[in-house]
């Protein structure tokens, strides 16, 4: 997934939906410039923001993230606080550092959503 596609499943998880783009109102890239709304709240901008601190924001309160080597490898774990004790690895989440802290972010954030579903 791109980092826009896990932007916009995270917002939606959220409940955010995405309304109708206003033709004429084009971005610098050519696309349509589209509203979210949030039950009586509308807004232009996308509510997880392209950011470190929006990525940073999109992981689950009570859930904690770090950067570390597993197996030589960087990577990006995300687990569910204190309450992770006793639950066993299932619950740990992990991604691959890819060079863009953001997207890596995002993702992590997006399986720790998940990961939070299913318990």
């Amino acid at each position: 997934m791109t980092t826009d596609e896990i932007r916009d499943e995270l917002a939606r998880l959220k409940g955010w939906t995405r309304i109708c783009g206003v033709p004429g109102m084009l971005k610098e890239d050519g696309d349509l410039h589209l509203k979210w709304k949030l039950r009586h709240h509308e807004q232009w901008d996308h509510p997880m923001p392209p950011t470190l601190d929006g990525a940073n924001a999109a992981v689950p309160e009570g859930w904690y993230w770090i950067r570390r080597y597993i197996d030589d490898v960087m990577t990006w774990t995300g687990c569910p606080g204190h309450e992770a004790v006793g639950l066993g690895l299932e619950h740990v989440r992990h991604v691959p550092d890819t060079g863009d802290p953001v997207h890596d972010l995002y993702a992590l954030a997006l399986a720790c959503v998940r990961a939070e579903e299913k318990r």
